[in-house]
């Protein structure tokens, strides 16, 4: 039997994975929705059609770093901690977004801003592959045993409300943004 303290801590623990996945998709789910934007500002937007494929190609490079990173961030999730290494990963995408928001535009430093928009998202699909692993396993464990399948679905809950948090936003900046400042 737990104590109070103890499923407070666990509750506390679930909000704060459920919380930190959501919004690892919603940044996921923006950067796809806002693909056109970025193509403008950070690649060469001489040929806009080769500009977009690139940004997707980055978008690509993301998706390819997932595996990895579930690999490398479950060997240390065993080793040091499914706790520790929900922190690291969610901390490595936090760093990243910042990363990606900071970089200047293609106009500014030229190629190196294609390949400073790459390196942040290689590094967001690594921690984005290690997180949803390790946030999957730790939720079960954590979990009270007659809750177990309750609270690994709060997981795959999180990624939906993410998605739907980030299709809202993109929508109601659509709406309320002129055509140049989106692309600003």
């Amino acid at each position: 039997m737990t104590t109070m303290t103890d499923r407070q801590q666990r509750l506390k623990s679930l909000r704060a994975v459920s919380a930190g996945n959501a919004l690892e998709w919603f940044d996921w789910t923006l950067y796809g929705i806002f693909s056109v934007y970025l193509a403008r500002n950070l690649f060469d937007n001489t040929d806009k059609a080769s500009a977009l494929l690139a940004t997707l190609a980055v978008f690509a490079g993301g998706f390819i770093a997932r595996p990895v990173g579930g690999w490398v961030f479950g060997l240390l999730g065993d080793r040091y901690g499914r706790k520790l290494t929900l922190v690291l990963t969610m901390s490595l995408l936090a760093l990243t977004s910042l990363g990606i928001a900071l970089i200047p535009r293609y106009d500014s430093i030229g190629v190196a801003a294609s390949v400073l928009l790459f390196l942040c998202r290689f590094m967001q699909g690594l921690a984005h592959g290690g997180e949803s692993g390790v946030a999957f396993t730790y939720v079960a464990e954590i979990a009270p045993q007659e809750r177990r399948g309750l609270w690994s679905s709060s997981v795959f809950v999180s990624v939906t409300v993410g998605v739907m948090a980030a299709t809202a936003l993109a929508a109601l900046l659509n709406i309320l943004l002129t055509v140049e400042a989106m692309n600003e």
